[in-house]
């Protein structure tokens, strides 16, 4: 079982992430953020559909258990994080590789020469043909 300690890095529930990511510059920075974050959402659902599958077995009757689900899916949510920022499952880094590809810098947005892109030069709307 992974201990939660007072120490971790963030809490599930900090709105702050979202202006650090749109505050940072480096693109690939973010993208990693962004990435663990996925991994966290990922994480949080799949424990959440584990606890609903056990919940289903479980007596109706046991009131005990049913107050308990606010502060489980609490736990639930810091242990994702924890989970993720000690090395998660492998999505995030998946995700990164894939999506890195992607960014490109300043200098590399604009076209060489000036020449016009391929893409641009295709008609927008194909013509209707009406072959009956």
């Amino acid at each position: 079982m992974t201990r939660i300690t007072a120490h971790e890095p963030t809490f599930y529930q900090d709105v702050g992430e979202l202006q650090k990511i749109k505050a940072n510059p480096d693109q690939r920075a973010a993208l990693e953020t962004v990435a663990n974050q996925f991994e966290v959402n990922f994480l949080q659902s799949v424990l959440k559909h584990m606890r609903a599958a056990s919940d289903a077995l479980q007596d109706d009757e046991d009131k005990l258990i049913r107050g308990n689900e606010l502060y489980r899916d609490m736990y639930d949510s810091q242990l994702s994080m924890s989970l993720v920022k000690r090395g998660g499952f492998g999505i995030a880094e998946q995700m990164v590789r894939q999506l890195d590809t992607g960014l490109k810098n300043s200098a590399q947005v604009v076209a060489p020469n000036e020449e016009p892109v391929a893409a641009l030069q295709q008609p927008l709307t194909h013509p209707v043909r009406n072959e009956s």
